[in-house]
């Protein structure tokens, strides 16, 4: 006999939402845990924010940010502290998450605010930023998709809650080059990048999956291929495990992004209680080339990563 999940539904008194098939296997537990976790309740903030409030988050940023963006809030972690104490200070005693939604909030209502005399000025301290590092590109969208696997939880939501941010950090483990606010910058890059906007969607859903598959080249498994014979400039990567898709990229420099997606901390760092990469299993196979039946190949990896879900791709959203 089945489970009713309807009528289990109807007397716990829940929501049901709709989500993606399940896979089988040891990656479809994880994808089938992070859409599942995804719609799980939040805790309501610790404190029930009025206008006063939202008064204080506002003077607090004014005080702390020196000229900065309020996104900068979401990026420095220097900043971020410097705005959370000064806060406290002014008797806001939330946790810091609540304060950086509130002033995320502000900044996306200012109309709603500007009644109550809330403006918040134009940046006067603009510093430019570096971009993200592309040798590095691999083990932040790694570390972010497992966060989105373990729980449910957006881009946004790691940038604005400090402890999600302090556990993205372990990517550093893997890109000890970088910085905490790059690999924020980052974050946000791996964010742009895996978006489909209104006027991209319906091109990208007519590209044919079938024609790039059979173009793709194989150039062996992690524990035998010749990463000189990988071709230089761009192109897109794939990684797959017994016909499984773990991850896609377009880059701009198909061998150093093979050497570094194979290389020994890579691999590493993709380990999880679920699946330990084994380097025979790993098939690598690439596109070289800007384009592909006349399209940017940023527009098939769109595509291909929508369609395949890998499982250490970030999720396209539209």
């Amino acid at each position: 006999m089945g489970l009713n999940h309807y009528l289990i539904n109807q007397t716990i008194q829940a929501k049901m939402v709709p989500g993606h098939r399940p896979r089988f296997g040891q990656f479809g537990v994880l994808s089938l845990a992070g859409s599942m976790l995804k719609f799980q309740p939040r805790p309501k903030a610790t404190v029930e924010f009025n206008i006063e409030c939202d008064r204080q988050v506002f003077d607090a940023f004014l005080t702390a940010s020196n000229g900065a963006s309020a996104e900068s809030v979401l990026l420095d972690p220097k900043l971020a502290a410097r705005f959370h104490s000064t806060a406290r200070k002014m008797g806001l005693h939330a946790p810091a998450a609540d304060m950086n939604r509130r002033l995320i909030n502000i900044r996306k209502n200012p109309a709603r605010y500007k009644k109550h005399g809330i403006v918040l000025p134009r940046a006067t301290k603009i510093e430019p930023h570096p971009s993200i590092v592309p040798r590095y590109a691999h083990v932040i969208e790694f570390s972010l998709a497992r966060l989105h696997s373990r729980y449910g939880v957006s881009i946004d939501d790691i940038l604005i809650d400090p402890e999600l941010g302090t556990e993205y950090e372990m990517v550093l483990s893997a890109a000890p080059k970088l910085t905490p606010l790059e690999i924020r910058l980052a974050a946000l890059y791996i964010r742009k990048t895996r978006y489909i906007s209104k006027s991209r969607e319906e091109l990208v859903q007519s590209l044919p999956t079938e024609a790039i598959e059979l173009a793709f080249h194989e150039v062996g498994t992690a524990a035998v291929l010749d990463v000189s014979a990988v071709p230089t400039g761009e192109g897109v990567i794939e990684v797959l495990d017994a016909n499984k898709h773990l991850y896609i990229s377009r880059s701009e420099d198909l061998r150093s992004a093979v050497d570094q997606i194979t290389s020994e901390s890579s691999l590493k760092f993709m380990a999880n209680d679920f699946w330990q990469p084994k380097r025979e299993n790993l098939l690598v196979r690439v596109l070289a080339g800007h384009e592909f039946l006349g399209t940017n190949v940023s527009e098939w990896q769109l595509k291909l990563i929508s369609e395949k879900r890998p499982v250490f791709n970030w999720p396209i959203a539209a």
